[in-house]
């Protein structure tokens, strides 16, 4: 992009009426702290602390007039008749200007010799403008021909100002008074406002918005080229204006009447800080004068002067000097002065000259490209000398541009000795740039230290040499070459922009300037075209420059006294200050770092980030929206480089063209133009400060209208877009960002959302909560929009969109739902965290699917943590951290803030109007005859109604509304999950469970029951006749079987049970057993389902009882119930899946099905008697249901052989009386329905009593194949056999009894393999006996040892002595204790007529040991 490029946007340009014969450039600082003491505070807002820099061009028009404008804005600052170089207004031919250092004099130079030097003094005038009327800065679409005109053809709003009172003294004296105020008004006025009255009618005193300021040169400060209109809607603008100049010196040099004319001029930059004032002049003839005046102004008569009234006594001393003379005809065509070193140029080259020391330093060839005779079409060609630093000089001379460097080099020569005769060091010039240009160099300003701009003239037939017509006459051939239009058409001026390592030009404009009249054109001279740059004025000395600077930044700040006088009472008196070093403008700002910041981050993105903002006809964007989201890779830049760009003055004989760099505001025209409203913004967010024709607020509403209208960014040529999902959720990412903490601006973009379909899903997560808290208004309208929405959704399902029915609810729903959460109070936000933290603790161990819940968790957590912690502080910060990362489900129990305590009431939408909005709904939805339509919808209001009373602390009612979702889910899943139910008792497997997600939502209800005590809900009668459905049933159908079994079981109780009976005023937390039965009595197979599970889980309350002996009759009908439906859910379709040759592992052997477990712990209770029992599984085996006494069992064959028949088996065994029938029976049933021999050997085994006759049943069932089922081809088929032999050497079995009854020639696979395993298991259980019994036997010994041992510590005692040592035996093997013994009071006479009928017949006994008689009624303490 081409930094310079000539739109009107970065360039503006007018035609001069009458001819421009010279111009020059100065700079203006005004410190704005003088300024704000003269000007009133309530005018000017925008004034800032600091210094304020104006660029001044100074225009020299073919009529003697000089015009000074603003070269910022193009704007006038003085009428045309304040400066003038003769007293008497004589028309002259002005040929040369120059400013000094800070533009605070003026030097012109006339065809004639004659001298002018203007004090020119500024100041600032204010004006109220509104935003149609100024245009800031350079950036205005229309020209400024107004400006001129005859001159210039604006006037300024004051009315003729009289010069000063030092003007009048000089001889410039125009005669009238200042009106009212008296002639010694400019006196009084001086330096701070001098001369301000206008036309004899208003005094100086009431122009208060006026103030001066004289400052000596300085260096720009930090806000350089800052915009000097800071327009607004009806702001106060400030520009710049002249003061009365005064005129300080004319005087003339001995050329009139002669052929010898001025040909350039320039003054000391340090014209206003020295006594003498330096001017040099150089002439036609060759001559360069060095004019030294004193301070005063006016000349003596004798030197043709124009003295005033006083003219012969302030006449100031004058003396020239001529400092150089060329040798050839030529004159002095260019000069330049900076510091103490001067440049000239004339026919035979360039001059480097010490002004300073008066040495001369180096002389410098006239380049070979700078002939005319190379330009026919070229009248002259004119240098230009520009020196870009105090060492540095910019030489551009026909096709050769050059730098030389001024070096100073020390001498070490004995010879090398300088005027004074005295050695030290001398200058030199090296050369460190020479380049040949593809142009006729006008002009060249430095840019910064890698680039220089040259203004040329470019041929403009260079490029078609050598074309020939049909005839081969040359089309790049004028046929009239004196024709000078033609002649003028062969040249165009252009701008370009040349590396100054390599010479190559990085950019080029061409200029189109205005020629008024074209019949008095002439060959185009270099000298009539003329470039400029604010980076480039006349400079002091840098020492100087940078005294200036540290005395512009004393003013603009507070001096602190005591500071200073601290400060130097610490310092060293002979201590020195470190100074500034002065560094030039162009030093301090950079073109590429410029283009980087501005335009060139958009086009050096990475390769993965242009794929989503390069215009594409098949890309869904046509730009990057979404680097509000990215970290912001800009690149650093001072405001200083932003803000002091330079402003470059393109001058010829007919225009003038006031161009600059492009700024933030051409960037954003021209992404606009290419519907680029994300780089818009990404230009006006990373710059917003130096937008001035561009609001900030309608960037943002710009980039948001064009994020959610995709079609308007679309080119004429594309087919129109729809909305997506993902420019929706960068619109609403953005919001936050870009709104920030306007409410005003939140309700109108949420309206714009609303229109949008699910814009208000995916906006809400940004919604504001904290800072700043929107109207309740706004949040009910927003809640209510929403699910206006989310019902017209719903109520579309059809016959077949079940599935988008469950997406939209799994998804929409539960978005909506979270905003009604994330909005209520921040108490309910923390209970609920509490809640599901609470279930995922409990519900960690099981294999509990737990994701939903984690999902909950992490919802709440985040909506409490935004109502505690949102803050609007990411208005406009472009930081990736506001992209809200996922979570990780590792950590979903911990807070990340600090919860509040007790009941809050910062519900942020109207609690009460929501419920009664709710309600209304929830009632058309029942009053509706097409109910089924609306069920999804009254799901989710159901849903809804139930978070709000949760909200508001209604715990009982939210719990209802939950148990009415529940039993409208009823309506689709009960059946599905009474199957579950019953598969899952019949199968013995809780894997059979699939909980949807649905279920999985409202787990914590369960938490929910528990923390508030609402289990006497669930057997309310109240409830129950509120419901469609059983309070137990709706609870099973909403969170499932999985939670909803664990649960109701663990809160279970006996009817009569004291947990219960206590409970019962203040709401019970348990269910009484019979209670939940009876709800679930027309749901049979959930009532199987909840008794198995109780039977299981539960045995202290349905079958142990480990309180009663007796059970209570409503667990024993509840036995026979179980047992009803037990078998009237048998399943009558089980085959069992082997064959009786299959040997089960002892897993398979032990496993017993619901219904024998069911009877095993059962039947003892008497619930249900044995042989009812027995008697209704035979006859479900037979096929018959209706059993009748009358009726014989042997009339009907077993149809189900396989069903029933373990437990038949079981209950025969055990109510049977021991016969031989029975036995036989029982075994036949093990053989032959549960096809288990292992059953079958045990069972022989188990039974004494018919022992042998069960074992020869058993062999002669495996022997034979009849009877066997089938399992051999023939009687000498031993598989059967050989699995008998496994099984029975297994169980211990008499193995030689078999082994005898195989039959001859029976082939028994492996029977050799089987019968070592055998008898080796059988040694091995023996040797297993052996070591236990050896092991038993030696604890037995151990024991009666240690017996022994302990029993012989005892002894005797004295009872009647309160102390007694124990009376040492004969082995002294062990320490003596000490007994206390405290008899038993009444028993003391007793105790002591037996201890001496003891001691009367043992006297002269020894003992080993003593009985101290344990039995005796008292205490006894060992210490």
């Amino acid at each position: 992009m081409d930094p310079m490029a000539s739109r009107e946007s970065s360039s503006s340009s007018c035609s001069f009426s009458v001819p421009c014969k010279c111009s020059t450039l100065g700079r203006v600082i005004l410190d704005s702290a003088r300024l704000g003491m003269t000007l009133d505070p309530a005018t000017v807002p925008s004034m800032q602390q600091g210094t304020r820099t104006f660029s001044v061009l100074a225009l020299a028009l073919e009529d003697g007039s000089i015009h000074l404008i603003n070269a910022t804005n193009g704007q006038a600052i003085c009428k045309s008749d304040q400066l003038k170089v003769k007293a008497d207004g004589t028309r002259v031919d002005v040929v040369s200007m120059c400013f000094d250092s800070g533009a605070n004099y003026l030097g012109v130079l006339t065809v004639d010799g004659d001298v002018a030097v203007f004090e020119l003094k500024y100041g600032l005038v204010a004006s109220t403008t509104s935003s149609s009327d100024t245009t800031a800065g350079t950036g205005g679409n229309s020209k400024i021909n107004n400006t001129f005109g005859m001159g210039l053809k604006q006037e300024r709003p004051e009315k003729k100002l009289f010069d000063s009172f030092l003007s009048r003294l000089a001889g410039d004296d125009r005669g009238g008074r200042i009106g009212g105020g008296g002639g010694g008004m400019g006196i009084l006025l001086g330096d701070g406002g001098a001369s301000n009255a206008v036309d004899g009618n208003i005094g100086a005193q009431e122009l208060p918005l006026m103030a001066t300021v004289g400052r000596q040169g300085v260096n720009d400060s930090d806000e350089d080229n800052e915009n000097n209109n800071i327009t607004s809607t009806d702001a106060t603008t400030f520009s710049l204006c002249l003061i009365q100049p005064v005129s300080v010196a004319r005087f003339t040099y001995k050329t009139h009447g002669s052929n010898i004319i001025g040909t350039c001029l320039a003054i000391d930059p340090a014209y206003r800080c020295k006594k003498e004032k330096g001017i040099i002049a150089g002439f036609s003839d060759g001559r360069l004068i060095y004019t030294k005046r004193s301070a005063h102004g006016g000349v003596a008569a004798d030197d043709r002067g124009f003295g005033g009234v006083m003219g012969s006594l302030l006449q100031p001393k004058r003396y020239d000097l001529d400092l150089y003379q060329s040798v050839g005809v030529s004159g002095i065509e260019a000069v330049a002065w900076r510091g103490s070193l001067l440049s000239w140029a004339d026919e035979s080259g360039i001059k480097i000259f010490d002004i300073e020391k008066m040495s001369r330093i180096a002389h410098i060839d006239r380049p070979s490209g700078a002939r005319a005779s190379l330009y026919p079409h070229i009248s002259s060609l004119s240098p230009t000398l520009v020196f870009e630093r105090s060492d540095s000089l910019l030489i551009c001379w026909g096709d050769c541009l050059m730098n030389m460097a001024i070096v100073n080099k020390s001498r070490t020569g004995s010879g090398d000795i300088d005027v004074n005769g005295k050695s030290g060091s001398r200058m030199t010039v090296r050369c460190e740039m020479a380049w040949e240009m593809d142009c006729v160099g006008c002009g060249v300003q430095p840019i910064d230290d890698e680039f220089v701009a040259v203004l040329g003239l470019s041929s403009a037939t260079s490029s078609g040499d050598g074309l020939e017509d049909e005839d081969g006459k040359d089309l790049n051939r004028n046929e009239n070459e004196n024709d000078p239009i033609d002649s003028l058409g062969q040249y165009f001026v252009e701008l370009q922009i040349i590396k100054r390592s390599d010479g190559s030009m990085i950019s080029s404009d061409v200029l189109p300037l205005a020629v008024n009249d074209l019949s008095k054109i002439t060959k185009p001279s270099t000298k009539d075209i003329v470039l400029a740059s604010s980076f480039c004025t006349p400079r002091m000395e840098d020492t100087a420059e940078a005294d200036g600077e540290d005395a512009m930044v004393e003013e603009s700040t507070e001096v602190d006294i005591q500071n200073i006088i601290m400060s130097t009472m610490v310092s060293s008196i002979k201590e020195e200050q470190p100074k500034n070093v002065f560094t030039d403008q162009h030093m301090k700002w950079n073109m590429n770092g410029y283009r980087r910041a501005i335009f060139d981050d958009y086009y050096q993105q990475d390769d993965t980030e242009q794929e989503s903002c390069v215009s594409s006809v098949s890309s869904d964007d046509s730009d990057d929206y979404t680097f509000l989201f990215r970290p912001n890779k800009t690149t650093p830049c001072s405001t200083k480089m932003l803000t002091n760009i330079p402003n470059m003055i393109v001058r010829s004989r007919d225009d003038l063209v006031l161009a600059q760099f492009r700024d933030v505001d051409d960037a954003i025209d021209h992404a606009q133009l290419t519907r680029k409203y994300g780089l818009v913004l990404r230009y006006g967010l990373n710059h917003r400060q130096m937008l001035r024709r561009h609001s900030l607020q309608t960037v943002i509403e710009d980039y948001l209208n064009a994020v959610l209208n995709p079609s308007e960014t679309l080119e004429d040529y594309e087919s129109p877009r729809l909305l997506s999902i993902r420019r929706l959720n960068i619109a609403a990412k953005a919001a936050p960002i870009l709104i920030g903490g306007n409410i005003e601006l939140w309700e109108r973009w949420v309206n714009e959302f609303s229109t949008i379909p699910g814009g208000l899903l995916i906006l809400r997560p940004h919604v504001p909560v904290r800072d700043p808290k929107l109207s309740p208004q706004i949040y009910n309208s927003f809640l209510q929009k929403m699910f206006s929405e989310i019902a017209e959704m719903l109520s579309k399902e059809t016959a077949g969109s079940k599935h988008d029915t469950e997406y939209i609810h799994s998804n929409a729903v539960d978005l909506f739902l979270a905003a009604v959460r994330a909005w209520g109070t921040s108490s309910s936000l923390r209970d609920r965290i509490k809640l599901h933290q609470k279930f995922l603790e409990g519900n960690m161990s099981r294999s509990n699917k737990s994701e939903e819940q984690i999902r909950l968790l992490c919802e709440a957590e985040s909506a409490l943590a935004n109502r505690m912690q949102q803050s609007a502080t990411i208005y406009l910060q472009l930081d990736p951290s506001i992209a809200q990362g996922t979570r990780d489900n590792s950590d979903y129990f911990l807070s990340s803030v600090l919860p509040p305590t007790g009941p809050t009431y910062d519900c942020l939408f109207d609690l009460r109007t929501m419920q009664t909005f709710f309600t209304k709904e929830l009632n058309k939805m029942k009053s509706s005859k097409d109910d089924n339509r609306f069920h999804s919808t009254k799901l989710a209001i159901l849903e809804t109604l139930s978070d709000l009373y949760y909200i508001d602390g209604d715990t009982r009612n939210a719990l209802l509304s939950y148990l009415v979702v529940g039993s409208e889910y009823a309506i689709d899943i009960l059946e599905d999950m009474s199957n579950t139910a019953l598969q899952q008792v019949l199968k013995d497997d809780v894997s059979v469970f699939s909980d949807s997600k649905l279920n999985c939502r409202f787990k914590h209800v369960l938490t929910f029951i528990q923390s508030a005590e609402l289990h006497k809900l669930l057997t309310d009668p109240e409830a129950i006749g509120s419901l469609k459905v059983p309070p137990i049933v709706s609870l099973i159908c909403l969170v499932g079987l999985q939670n909803a079994g664990p649960f109701i079981v663990d809160h279970c109780v006996l009817p009569d049970s004291k947990g219960y009976s206590s409970q019962v005023g203040r709401g019970a937390i348990c269910f009484p057993i019979h209670m939940v039965a009876n709800q679930l009595k027309n749901y049979p197979k959930l009532l199987l389902w909840l008794l198995h599970n109780i039977l299981v889980n539960r045995p202290e309350i349905y079958v142990n009882f480990p309180n009663t002996a007796v059970p209570p009759t409503t667990v024993t009908k509840l036995h026979k119930a179980h047992f009803d439906l037990l078998v009237a859910f048998d399943d009558k379709s089980y085959v069992p899946d082997r064959r009786l040759s299959d040997i089960l592992s002892f897993e398979e052997i032990r496993k017993e099905s619901s219904m024998l477990k069911f009877l095993k712990a059962a039947l003892p209770h008497g619930g249900i008697r044995s042989d009812d029992v027995r008697k209704t599984l035979e006859w479900h085996r037979r096929g018959k249901k209706d059993v009748s006494d009358k009726v014989e069992l042997s009339n009907f064959k077993v149809l189900f052989p396989h069903l029933f028949a373990h437990e038949l088996a079981y209950v025969i065994e055990r109510s049977s009386k021991g016969s031989e029938e029975d036995s036989r029976e029982v075994l036949l049933l093990y053989l032959e329905g549960v096809v288990s021999l292992p059953h079958a050997v045990e069972y022989a085994e188990r039974n004494l009593p018919h022992s042998s006759i069960l074992w020869d049943t058993l062999v002669s069932f495996c022997l034979d194949p009849n009877q066997s089922g089938g399992e051999g081809s023939s009687s000498l088929d031993g598989k059967l056999f050989g699995s008998l032999m496994e099984v029975a050497a297994r169980s211990g079995a008499n193995l030689a009894h078999l082994v005898s009854k195989i039959p001859k020639n029976m082939r028994i696979d492996g029977i050799r393999h089987r019968l070592v395993a055998a008898i080796s298991d059988y040694q091995t259980k023996l040797k297993l006996h052996e070591n236990t019994f050896q092991i038993i036997s030696s604890d037995k010994i151990d024991l009666l040892r240690e017996h022994c041992h302990r029993s012989r510590r005892g002894t005797r005692v004295d009872l009647y002595s309160s102390r007694q040592d124990l009376i040492p035996d004969t082995h002294k093997d062990e320490d003596t204790i000490e007994i206390i013994l405290k008899p038993w009071k009444e028993g003391k006479a007793r105790l002591a007529s037996k201890r001496q009928m003891r001691q009367s017949r043992n006297i002269g006994v020894v003992k080993s040991y003593y009985d101290i008689g344990m039995n005796l009624p008292s205490s006894l303490e060992i210490q």
